[in-house]
């Protein structure tokens, strides 16, 4: 059940809440939520991309950049996450969300829609409930721990070698982690996202990367399952696509948001 937000210590929530915004204060908003490990650095390509024409908030969930001081908690971040919208953002916002923000922003819809205008959500059509994801996703958080340097110095070379300079050492200084992100996999297990697709009546986007077979698999359940949704693929793209593939991933939620706010849905 949702936390009652008059229950909430906004102050001790927001102390060390990292947060970008980009954009005018009056522009239609949108929320960008990062995948496990990486932090809210991971969407300068959007923030850059999407704030002339929209308000962009980017944040870091627990356990990641500015909040790595405390462990990830996946019902803690809803209900924070909840507060943010309600008491930062103030306007109903379309959320795009990359494999745990993915996951994290449509169980946020499901539980407070008034505040959601639209999703985007990419590498997170998976059915967690599944023996072969639930094994899956244990053994992820062995690997995260086990292999945490190998995996931050292949994502560091990633990053130079797909994006611009400045961009790819401003991700780089912000860190890695793949502690929290071995919490977070675990959190996963069980999860009923087809029941949070049923229950939120806006629009939503699927827009995994073509490439990313794993963590697409529902993709086409997940289509089914909600009221209101589309997939469109983006050509190319890996499991964190808003940075393989950033140009299109960036027109892609950019022509989903003209729509939804066309459309009335603000």
């Amino acid at each position: 059940m949702p936390t009652t937000l008059a229950n909430d210590n906004w102050t001790q929530i927001q102390r060390g809440f990292g947060c970008d915004i980009a954009g005018r204060p009056d522009a239609p908003p949108i929320v960008l939520l990062h995948a496990a490990a990486y932090t809210r650095k991971a969407w300068l390509p959007q923030m850059r991309g999407l704030a002339e024409q929209y308000r962009v908030y980017a944040v870091d969930l627990p356990g990641h950049g500015d909040r790595s001081d405390r462990p990830f908690d996946y019902e803690a971040s809803l209900s924070q996450l909840e507060a943010f919208l309600a008491l930062q953002v103030r306007r109903p916002a379309i959320l795009v969300g990359v494999s745990l923000g993915g996951c994290l922003s449509l169980d946020l819809a499901a539980r407070c829609p008034a505040r959601v205008a639209g999703l985007v959500l990419s590498g997170s059509s998976f059915d967690a409930r599944t023996a072969i994801c639930k094994l899956v996703l244990r053994g992820e958080s062995i690997v995260f721990v086990a292999k945490e340097q190998t995996l931050i110095r292949r994502f560091h070379r990633f990053l130079r070698r797909t994006l611009p300079d400045d961009v790819a050492e401003e991700i780089v200084a912000s860190g890695c982690y793949w502690h929290a992100s071995a919490q977070a996999v675990l959190q996963l297990r069980g999860r009923d996202f087809f029941q949070s697709l049923r229950a939120y009546d806006g629009p939503i986007l699927i827009a995994n990367g073509a490439r990313d077979i794993v963590h697409r698999s529902s993709e086409r359940a997940f289509v089914r399952a909600a009221k209101n949704a589309r997939a469109k693929p983006i050509a190319g793209g890996n499991h964190v696509c808003n940075l393989d593939q950033a140009a299109a991933f960036t027109k892609t939620v950019a022509d989903f948001a003209a729509e939804v706010y066309r459309n009335g849905y603000e």
